[in-house]
């Protein structure tokens, strides 16, 4: 039951009870009313009461997607550079719709109209005189998407009502992504190279980039485990990546090189000196540190690229390794490494190139054509090569050389 007790400053503040009869106080924030400070330690008491619900298993079906919400976002958002676009979009779209409904009486048929509703422009939620861009619908949808596997995995629900959800096709654009190439004649000083170079070698999101942490490398194996996250707007790490997903990414001889120079003569034990988000000690060290041994940030990584000339920022090297491994992976092998759940958010990763016509004119009985190639002086126009553009050819078709 909550309270509020008078302070010696004449405001107000609201106490409550947890699970277990301990006391606790409103924290954020004294009221001028009574009523108001207890009607937020009410608050305070039933979000107390369900996170313990949640931890300990007991939330069920008949918990409404709003109050599921309240509880998930604690650990998805409250560390997360993408909580303002996300709270935008369920307080907009998703709440309205969804909020007072129990998690059992989701269905796949309403949720498939609501999505049509919201693509056709006619949903109320949508309070515009024009349909969506089909991009944005996804996004909407994909966030109550990943509301909903959440659920599944902790057995709150049984099975997705997000299944086969048919939505409009997203115009497919060509995005700037950056080539092996391209990175090698950036020169740039050697801890942000060192950055774009194992970018390109593991395709981690530039969060995950900068928030490796050195126990995540399994120098053995040759595999990676991608955990923490750097989360810029709170200067701090998350200890784990999008969806609570911890994935393994395979290390290249080049990666395991990188991995090597920027810990050399380091204690990797050291810890990291960034505040987690659980509250835990760190006990390990930040791989990619910049020269004067503060680490390496997302912003930071973006400046540097962008004043080379190319863009597309840090993400150009994630969509430069989809590119570059992609035609060479089955796809949920790449969707697995990228940290991706649908196989449609890996495709928009893959750029067109003209190593992946090249390949389709051959499946199709086609001989790779002639190229010509220029050489200066008198040997200008001397030389016919058969050549084939690798995947690591430049975004104009030429080869970087």
């Amino acid at each position: 039951m909550a309270w509020a007790e008078k302070l010696a400053s004449g405001n107000y503040r609201g106490g409550y009870r947890r699970p277990g009869s301990t006391r606790k106080y409103y924290v954020d924030g004294t009221f001028a009313r009574k009523r108001d400070a207890r009607e937020a330690a009410q608050e305070a008491e039933v979000r107390a009461r369900r996170e313990t619900q949640k931890r300990e298993g007991k939330l069920t079906g008949r918990t409404t997607w709003g109050d599921w919400w309240d509880q998930i976002v604690q650990s998805r958002t409250s560390v997360s550079d993408s909580d303002g676009p996300e709270r935008t979009i369920v307080e907009r779209y998703v709440r309205p719709r969804w909020g007072e409904v129990p998690l059992n009486k989701i269905e796949q048929p309403d949720v498939q109209a609501w999505v049509d509703a919201l693509a056709a422009g006619t949903a109320p939620e949508w309070r515009r005189d024009h349909p969506p861009a089909p991009k944005y619908v996804r996004n909407i949808f994909e966030l109550f998407r990943v509301s909903i596997a959440q659920a599944v995995k902790t057995r709150v629900l049984a099975a997705s009502p997000c299944a086969d959800i048919r939505l409009r096709r997203v115009p497919r654009k060509r995005l700037p992504y950056i080539t092996v190439d391209d990175a090698r004649s950036m020169r740039l000083r050697q801890d942000f190279q060192d950055a774009v170079d194992f970018g390109l070698e593991t395709g981690l999101r530039p969060g995950e980039l900068c928030g490796l942490h050195a126990h995540g490398i399994d120098w053995s194996t040759g595999w990676l485990s991608v955990r923490e996250v750097f989360v810029t707007r709170k200067h701090m790490i998350r200890p784990w990546p999008k969806d609570q997903d911890v994935r393994q990414v395979p290390l290249s001889k080049k990666a395991l090189e990188i991995l090597r120079r920027r810990l050399d003569g380091r204690d990797p034990t050291e810890g990291c000196g960034i505040p987690h988000s659980d509250g835990g000690t760190c006990r390990s060290a930040l791989v990619f540190l910049r020269d004067n041994g503060k680490p390496m940030t997302p912003p930071a990584l973006r400046d540097a690229i962008r004043r080379t000339g190319r863009d597309g920022g840090a993400y150009a090297l994630r969509r430069g390794y989809a590119t570059r491994v992609g035609p060479s992976l089955p796809a949920f092998d790449l969707a697995r490494f990228m940290g991706h759940s649908s196989l449609d958010y890996t495709a928009g990763y893959v750029q067109e190139t003209p190593a992946a016509r090249d390949r389709a004119l051959a499946a199709l009985g086609e001989p790779t054509e002639l190229t010509v190639v220029e050489q200066r002086g008198a040997e200008r126009g001397a030389n016919l090569d058969r050549t084939r553009p690798d995947d690591t050819a430049r975004k104009d078709g030429t080869n970087a050389g």
